[in-house]
């Protein structure tokens, strides 16, 4: 016997919750963050200056949304549909998810990390035309 059942009288209500099971394209939802291992890390860094993808990196914030497509067996990400692209999966990671594009629902701007030139590989650092850019970690939400 519990607690409750020790107290007696019309004043008092016994009820059960009802819950009703979510959706089925609730509960086949995934989520995954897309870390610096899944960007091409360099892709703005390898960009002029005056390009502007650093000024569309330095306008992004959190929680903002992006999109992805498909160009050239890579993943690019875009800060609007069909704009140009402020990051690019790595060759692993697009080889991951080029298959899976058509169940992403969602792609949102986790956080933006800065990055170096000095940063990362040395036999790179001649590639990158900035001392510095901005690559966004993303979550994707998908359908599967």
């Amino acid at each position: 016997m519990t607690w409750a059942g020790e107290i007696a009288g019309d004043w008092l209500l016994r009820l059960r919750p009802s819950l009703e099971a979510p959706p089925p394209e609730v509960v086949g939802r995934r989520y995954r963050l897309l870390g610096p291992v899944d960007l091409d890390l360099g892709y703005a860094g390898r960009l002029p200056p005056g390009h502007p993808i650093h000024a569309r990196m330095g306008a992004l914030d959190t929680g903002d949304p992006l999109w992805a497509r498909a160009q050239g067996g890579r993943v690019l990400l875009a800060d609007g549909r069909g704009g140009p692209p402020v990051a690019r999966l790595s060759r692993h990671a697009s080889t991951e998810w080029l298959p899976r594009l058509q169940k992403v629902e969602t792609i949102r701007v986790a956080a933006l990390i800065r990055r170096y030139r000095e940063d990362g590989d040395p036999a790179l650092r001649e590639r990158y035309r900035v001392d510095a850019w901005e690559v966004p970690l993303v979550e994707v939400r998908t359908s599967d």
